[in-house]
């Protein structure tokens, strides 16, 4: 199965209210400690795939790491290179400066796994952890898009 498949068969997987961060994503995703889990949740569904991120899995869950190794390893495009044709397709990751859910007031940034584009729309579908407490479907304008990733596996 791909990293989206593996991403949507999580779709509805909710935190136990009781503890932020915690309960059922916090043991699959972040080894039972309760802290932001939107990049956790991604890592994950890549290494389920057989095609793990670069990097330490313990620091996966930083967003800003997860950007950073992609970058590093050629995965990495901003959003303005959309202008040039560089797309987004399924399975990319969407990296965004900040928060967007209910929760922005804390602060961080979020990460995100791409469904589908409409460059016509300038809009995107995604599949993100961490969302309203959950695994979610979100329907994403370009704003506040830092860029995207495709990751294959090792970069040449």
């Amino acid at each position: 199965m791909t990293p989206l498949g593996h991403a949507l068969s999580f779709l509805g997987l909710k935190e136990d209210p009781a503890i932020p961060n915690g309960g059922e994503p916090a043991r699959l995703f972040n080894g039972g400690e309760a802290k932001a889990w939107c990049a956790a949740f991604l890592a994950e569904v890549f290494a389920l795939a057989g095609i793990p991120l670069p990097g330490k899995r313990w620091m996966l869950p930083s967003v800003d790491y997860m950007e950073r190794l992609l970058r590093d390893n050629g995965a990495w495009w901003p959003v303005a290179e959309l202008e040039i044709g560089k797309l987004p397709r399924a399975g990319d990751l969407v990296f965004f400066d900040r928060r967007l859910d209910s929760d922005s007031a804390r602060g961080g940034r979020h990460v995100g796994m791409v469904i589908s584009y409409d460059p016509k729309r300038r809009r995107l579908e995604t599949v993100e952890g961490n969302v309203g407490n959950a695994v979610r479907r979100q329907f994403r304008s370009l704003t506040g898009i830092t860029g995207f990733a495709r990751w294959e596996g090792k970069q040449s």
